[in-house]
């Protein structure tokens, strides 16, 4: 199952695209559509389930997104940094990367599963001594 979760992160360049490359729209559209696959998931995990938190904690990183750039019309926006509605979904953006960063981390290790090369740039690196 930490295979499948993370197999349903992989394909999603909302997570790892440049933000100058991004469309906002179809950056919407992405993320809901993952964070429809991740309740699927959690309806195929028996009760107590260890995965059922990080599922859980997954789609609330995505609806945080979602709540951040909710009075933005996405449909429209496109690259600006001096317009401020673009950088609230640019910081949206770069939180939630990071949240999910460190959540398929630790889920990768504890279950021995191998990042993509993509993915591999969401998770934190080790501060230098």
């Amino acid at each position: 199952m930490a295979k499948k979760i993370i197999g349903a992160l992989e394909d999603r360049r909302a997570l790892w695209q440049s933000f100058d490359a991004e469309f906002p729209d179809r950056v919407r559209q992405s993320l809901e559509s993952l964070r429809s696959r991740l309740v699927d998931l959690r309806y195929e995990l028996a009760d107590g389930n260890p995965l059922d938190q990080i599922l859980l904690s997954l789609t609330k990183t995505i609806h945080k997104f979602f709540d951040s750039v909710e009075t933005s019309d996405l449909t429209r926006l496109r690259c600006d940094s001096n317009d401020p509605e673009w950088r609230r979904f640019s910081d949206a953006l770069a939180t939630l990367r990071k949240a999910i960063g460190l959540q398929i981390s630790n889920l990768a290790q504890a279950y021995g599963v191998t990042l993509s090369l993509d993915l591999q740039t969401l998770v934190p690196r080790p501060v230098a001594p």
